[in-house]
């Protein structure tokens, strides 16, 4: 089928200390053009006063970018560390100008999006400096009354892996809202809505229906036995969401495929009636399930998809799950040896195989922090236990790829891994593994390991020996002591 490329422009305004930041903008935005962009059909134009301003004249020197850049972006990012900026007629400075405009533009446009962070990076202040901070201080709290939600973060590194996640989830909801317009050009990319329906959420026959035809329909288009278990439950849970939490008796399910490059399956569930917000919803079943619930609906949905997402308009309230159909990418080595491994898989989509079972990287870093904050050991357990590993076998844990590369809080990882298995990493059963991956990952998870003080491997058939060493250590431990 042909389907439209959509282009999605995305202005950044940062004062000058963020150079490093604003310029690493680029290989962000190329990863997202060559994967989930390309899969949407997006293409996302960086704007930069850098590449898309030039010399002229005008009341003052930001008056003459205003002109010149385009009026209308997508989305705004707002990059700051110590320094506000240059003033100019209008605002404390250039940045605060740009992001004000933003601010002013979604009172009439909710579709914008604007993104604002504060960099956490240790400095020291010269004296000419002093006043910079202090004005950026109170912008940080004029934005708060403002309403605007900002985030902060750690140097390049985090700034980047933030903004690419976060710029995902904008290409999510701007999909699912189709809230850009189509440029004039078009190709084929094999992506085709293969079912819609309206139908009666409480009617269990025809529900059950509709998934059996869906599952053959994937099964032909040779759709993975987990991609087709995966979407099958998270539309059963999302109509049942509908039926369990709403008072209407209909649902609007719209369901697509893309058999191209990035092959997945997406779920629409409309209802037609008030919205609610995703987060607060799943803390709730979350914590409904911590207090002995069985897990279903929201929660349920966000552990077994790729992406969910929330949409409002007109014509009701959506939430749309997308699944992705992939293998692994790992080395293998632990399965070679029958060792129970978490296999964490820095690709697009992000995932992470818990034994068998995949996990977006996602749904599993959001579980890990909510149950450490809220002591959810049952939580952690739903997520995190599927490795069936006993107290005298081997732990492996693997990083493999070099798209989107690191493990975002890698110590909520650790803690969530060791709350589950305590054992394993009190007795030194737990090995890491890192294939494939980039050097600022490679070091990230050298420091992981060395936090648990676990063995950890670059080299595949390092590894391999000393699996292969502990295997005959233990097969002896096990005949002397049976």
């Amino acid at each position: 089928m042909t389907e439209h490329v959509q282009r999605l422009r995305v202005f950044v305004a940062s004062p000058g200390d963020t150079a490093v930041e604003r310029n690493g903008l680029d290989a962000v935005i190329r990863q997202l053009n060559q994967g989930i962009a390309a899969e949407l059909g997006y293409v996302i134009d960086l704007v930069r006063w850098e590449t898309h301003t030039r010399p002229g004249i005008g009341t003052d020197a930001q008056a003459v970018i205003n002109r010149q850049l385009p009026t209308k972006p997508d989305v705004v990012i707002g990059i700051f560390w110590k320094r506000i900026g240059t003033p100019t007629p209008r605002a404390p400075s250039g940045t605060v100008e740009e992001i004000q405009m933003a601010i002013e533009r979604y009172a009439t446009d909710k579709r914008i999006e604007l993104l604002v962070y504060f960099d956490q990076t240790p400095y020291t202040l010269r004296d000419d400096e002093i006043d910079q901070m202090k004005n950026l201080l109170a912008f940080q709290k004029d934005l708060e009354k403002q309403g605007v939600y900002y985030w902060k973060f750690n140097g390049d590194e985090d700034f980047s892996n933030l903004v690419r996640e976060h710029l995902t989830a904008s290409l999510r909801s701007l999909h699912a809202s189709d809230s850009i317009q189509p440029a004039q050009r078009t190709f084929s990319r094999g992506h085709e809505v293969s079912s819609s329906a309206n139908i009666e959420v409480g009617n269990a026959e025809d529900v059950e229906l509709l998934v059996a035809s869906l599952r053959d329909d994937w099964n032909r288009d040779g759709f993975g036995r987990h991609t087709v278990n995966r979407a099958s439950l998270i539309l059963i849970e999302l109509i049942a969401n509908v039926r369990n939490h709403s008072t209407v008796a209909r649902a609007d399910i719209e369901v697509s495929k893309s058999i191209g490059v990035l092959r997945s399956i997406k779920i629409l569930v409309r209802q037609h009636a008030a919205g609610f917000d995703l987060d607060n919803a799943i803390s709730s079943d979350w914590s409904a399930y911590q207090s002995g619930a069985r897990e279903h609906g929201l929660a349920k949905a966000h552990r077994l998809a790729d992406y969910l997402s929330t949409t409002e308009r007109e014509d009701g309230f959506a939430v749309t799950a997308t699944v992705f159909d992939y293998d692994p990418i790992g080395s293998g080595v632990f399965d070679d040896f029958n060792v129970p491994s978490f296999r964490i898989e820095h690709d697009i989509p992000g995932r992470c195989w818990v034994g068998e079972r995949p996990c977006s990287t996602r749904a599993l870093m959001e579980a890990a922090v909510w149950s450490v904050k809220h002591d959810a050991r049952r939580v952690l357990e739903l997520y995190f236990g599927a490795v069936r590993a006993t107290d005298n076998s081997l732990l492996g844990i693997e990083v493999t790829g070099e798209i989107a590369a690191t493990v975002t809080q890698p110590l909520n990882w650790a803690r969530s891994i060791a709350s589950v298995y305590p054992n394993h990493f009190k007795n030194s059963r737990v090995v890491f593994h890192v294939s494939n991956t980039d050097t600022p990952t490679e070091k990230e998870i050298m420091a992981w390991a060395a936090y648990w003080s676990a063995p950890i491997f670059t080299d595949v058939n390092q590894l391999r020996a000393y699996l292969t060493e502990t295997t005959r250590r233990d097969q002896e431990r096990r005949a002397y002591y049976p």
